[in-house]
Protein backbone atom coordinates (compact mmCIF):
# COMPACT_ATOMS: atom_id res chain seq x y z
CA UNK A 1 0.00 0.00 0.00
CA UNK A 2 1.18 3.54 -0.98
CA UNK A 3 0.29 5.86 1.87
CA UNK A 4 -0.06 9.71 -0.31
CA UNK A 5 -0.94 13.14 1.19
CA UNK A 6 -2.54 15.47 -1.10
CA UNK A 7 -2.89 18.97 -0.32
CA UNK A 8 -5.30 21.91 -1.15
CA UNK A 9 -8.05 19.19 -1.44
CA UNK A 10 -10.71 21.86 -1.11
CA UNK A 11 -9.54 23.11 -5.26
CA UNK A 12 -9.89 21.47 -8.24
CA UNK A 13 -6.64 19.86 -8.45
CA UNK A 14 -6.24 18.28 -5.09
CA UNK A 15 -9.88 16.86 -5.62
CA UNK A 16 -8.85 15.33 -8.71
CA UNK A 17 -5.78 14.06 -7.73
CA UNK A 18 -8.29 11.97 -5.18
CA UNK A 19 -10.70 11.13 -7.92
CA UNK A 20 -7.74 9.86 -10.11
CA UNK A 21 -6.56 7.99 -6.65
CA UNK A 22 -9.89 6.34 -6.40
CA UNK A 23 -9.87 5.36 -9.70
CA UNK A 24 -6.73 3.78 -9.99
CA UNK A 25 -6.01 -0.21 -9.36
CA UNK A 26 -3.05 0.82 -7.11
CA UNK A 27 -4.00 0.48 -3.50
CA UNK A 28 -3.28 3.67 -1.69
CA UNK A 29 -4.01 5.28 1.58
CA UNK A 30 -5.00 8.69 0.54
CA UNK A 31 -4.33 11.50 3.67
CA UNK A 32 -5.77 14.93 2.43
CA UNK A 33 -4.69 18.47 3.68
CA UNK A 34 -6.36 21.75 3.64
CA UNK A 35 -6.33 25.37 5.01
CA UNK A 36 -10.13 25.24 5.78
CA UNK A 37 -12.56 23.05 7.66
CA UNK A 38 -15.00 22.66 4.78
CA UNK A 39 -12.72 21.57 2.33
CA UNK A 40 -14.81 18.28 0.53
CA UNK A 41 -11.50 16.83 -0.07
CA UNK A 42 -10.74 16.02 3.54
CA UNK A 43 -13.71 13.83 3.59
CA UNK A 44 -12.42 11.55 1.45
CA UNK A 45 -9.63 10.72 2.24
CA UNK A 46 -8.96 8.35 4.91
CA UNK A 47 -7.50 11.15 7.06
CA UNK A 48 -7.72 14.16 6.50
CA UNK A 49 -5.67 17.34 8.31
CA UNK A 50 -6.15 21.24 8.63
CA UNK A 51 -2.87 22.82 7.76
CA UNK A 52 -1.50 26.05 7.81
CA UNK A 53 -1.51 28.66 4.72
CA UNK A 54 1.36 28.68 2.48
CA UNK A 55 1.48 32.25 3.43
CA UNK A 56 3.09 31.14 7.10
CA UNK A 57 5.87 29.45 5.14
CA UNK A 58 7.85 27.80 8.47
CA UNK A 59 4.80 26.77 9.92
CA UNK A 60 3.18 25.45 6.65
CA UNK A 61 6.33 23.22 5.89
CA UNK A 62 6.55 22.00 9.82
CA UNK A 63 2.66 20.91 9.78
CA UNK A 64 3.50 19.08 6.47
CA UNK A 65 6.61 17.25 7.71
CA UNK A 66 4.80 16.72 11.03
CA UNK A 67 1.79 14.99 8.82
CA UNK A 68 4.64 13.13 6.67
CA UNK A 69 6.02 11.33 9.82
CA UNK A 70 2.83 10.69 11.80
CA UNK A 71 1.25 9.25 8.78
CA UNK A 72 4.05 7.75 6.82
CA UNK A 73 3.63 8.79 4.00
CA UNK A 74 5.61 7.83 0.55
CA UNK A 75 4.17 10.59 -1.44
CA UNK A 76 3.27 13.99 -1.41
CA UNK A 77 1.57 15.90 -4.46
CA UNK A 78 0.85 19.47 -3.96
CA UNK A 79 -2.54 20.56 -5.10
CA UNK A 80 -1.91 24.46 -5.83
CA UNK A 81 0.54 26.51 -7.70
CA UNK A 82 1.68 28.72 -4.78
CA UNK A 83 2.89 25.19 -2.78
CA UNK A 84 5.84 24.30 -5.55
CA UNK A 85 7.94 26.65 -4.32
CA UNK A 86 8.01 26.24 -0.88
CA UNK A 87 7.53 22.48 -1.45
CA UNK A 88 10.64 22.70 -3.74
CA UNK A 89 12.81 24.74 -1.64
CA UNK A 90 12.09 22.10 1.23
CA UNK A 91 12.49 19.26 -0.50
CA UNK A 92 15.52 17.53 1.33
CA UNK A 93 13.32 17.72 4.62
CA UNK A 94 10.79 15.26 3.24
CA UNK A 95 13.33 13.04 1.75
CA UNK A 96 14.98 12.73 4.96
CA UNK A 97 11.84 11.27 6.27
CA UNK A 98 10.91 8.73 3.43
CA UNK A 99 8.63 10.93 1.58
CA UNK A 100 8.97 11.82 -2.10
CA UNK A 101 7.54 15.59 -2.85
CA UNK A 102 5.73 15.54 -6.48
CA UNK A 103 7.89 18.50 -7.16
CA UNK A 104 10.08 19.71 -9.79
CA UNK A 105 13.39 21.68 -8.61
CA UNK A 106 13.31 25.28 -7.61
CA UNK A 107 14.82 26.99 -10.54
CA UNK A 108 12.65 24.95 -12.91
CA UNK A 109 9.77 25.86 -10.97
CA UNK A 110 10.66 29.56 -10.56
CA UNK A 111 11.36 29.48 -14.45
CA UNK A 112 7.27 27.58 -14.71
CA UNK A 113 6.24 30.40 -13.05
CA UNK A 114 7.57 33.00 -15.26
CA UNK A 115 5.83 33.40 -18.99
CA UNK A 116 8.18 35.65 -19.98
CA UNK A 117 11.39 33.54 -18.94
CA UNK A 118 9.96 30.22 -19.83
CA UNK A 119 9.09 31.75 -23.57
CA UNK A 120 12.94 33.09 -23.74
CA UNK A 121 14.22 29.11 -22.29
CA UNK A 122 11.97 27.20 -25.08
CA UNK A 123 12.87 29.71 -28.03
CA UNK A 124 16.45 29.78 -27.42
CA UNK A 125 16.05 25.70 -27.71
CA UNK A 126 13.55 25.28 -30.49
CA UNK A 127 10.95 24.39 -28.87
CA UNK A 128 7.36 25.24 -29.24
CA UNK A 129 5.94 27.54 -27.21
CA UNK A 130 2.98 30.27 -27.35
CA UNK A 131 4.82 33.98 -28.40
CA UNK A 132 4.62 36.03 -25.38
CA UNK A 133 5.47 39.55 -25.35
CA UNK A 134 6.51 42.27 -22.79
CA UNK A 135 4.43 45.28 -21.55
CA UNK A 136 6.51 48.25 -23.48
CA UNK A 137 6.88 45.59 -26.66
CA UNK A 138 2.89 45.53 -27.05
CA UNK A 139 2.61 49.28 -26.07
CA UNK A 140 5.13 49.77 -28.84
CA UNK A 141 3.03 48.16 -31.85
CA UNK A 142 0.30 49.38 -30.60
CA UNK A 143 -2.52 47.21 -29.29
CA UNK A 144 -4.52 46.39 -32.77
CA UNK A 145 -1.02 45.25 -34.58
CA UNK A 146 -0.73 41.74 -34.88
CA UNK A 147 2.16 40.23 -33.99
CA UNK A 148 4.10 37.55 -35.79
Amino acid sequence: MINVGVTAVGGGVGQAVLRSMQESRLQWRAVGMDTLSLAPGLYWCDEGYLISPVAEEEKYIEDLLQIVEQEHLDLLIPGLDIELEPLARHRDEFRAVDCEVIVASEPTVRLSHDKLALYRFCRQRGLPFVPTYTVEQVQEKGAHTRFR
